[in-house]
């Protein structure tokens, strides 16, 4: 199949199966696969609920019913600036890279994203991943650790149980 077939669209349900695939696919490239605890079920159910507001978004790179790739993310907030976008995951798999289907599957989340109101696409990239750092700079992302000193944390596990036990100090 020629590049030019795959389409950049907007996820749906049905297609939750493949984006598992590929969210396998990614953890193992990452060489985390043993990280990954999401089912189909959950990814189902969080992004296509049967009501209130989906937990993500996600745009697929369609070539003809066999998914190439996916692009999740979700909203934020700046207190600085207002709506933002963090993508999650930005993956295509390794026989179609090079091609510039990347760089139209992450055109598509900025197309969106800039439609929603949004101001800015975060997300963060493995220190390791030369090749995703050097796509994402010559797109025209910037490294914040570099230019402001932003740095990453995370809780989560038996500490973010503890924390939320702990709660604020008063009921």
């Amino acid at each position: 199949m020629a590049d030019g077939n795959v389409i950049v669209r907007q996820a749906v349900k049905e297609d939750c199966a493949q984006i598992m695939s590929l969210i396998k696919e990614l953890a193992e490239y990452e060489k985390m696969p043993e990280a990954v605890e999401m089912t189909t079920e959950r990814l189902e159910a969080d992004g296509f609920p049967a009501a209130g507001s989906p937990a993500f978004n996600c745009h697929v790179l369609d070539g003809g019913g066999a998914l190439l790739g996916m692009a999740l993310h979700v909203f934020t907030y700046s207190t600085w600036q207002g709506r933002s976008v963090y993508l999650e995951d930005l993956y295509v798999t390794p026989a179609r890279r090079g091609r510039g289907l990347g760089r139209r599957l992450i055109g598509g989340v900025a197309q969106w994203a800039v439609s929603a109101g949004c101001v800015r696409l975060n997300f963060s990239v493995l220190g390791w991943n030369a090749l995703a750092k050097e796509f994402y700079r010559h797109i025209g992302a910037v490294n914040l650790s570099e230019t402001e000193q932003w740095e990453s944390y995370r809780i989560s596990g038996p500490a973010l149980a503890r924390l939320a036990e702990a709660g604020c100090g008063h009921r």
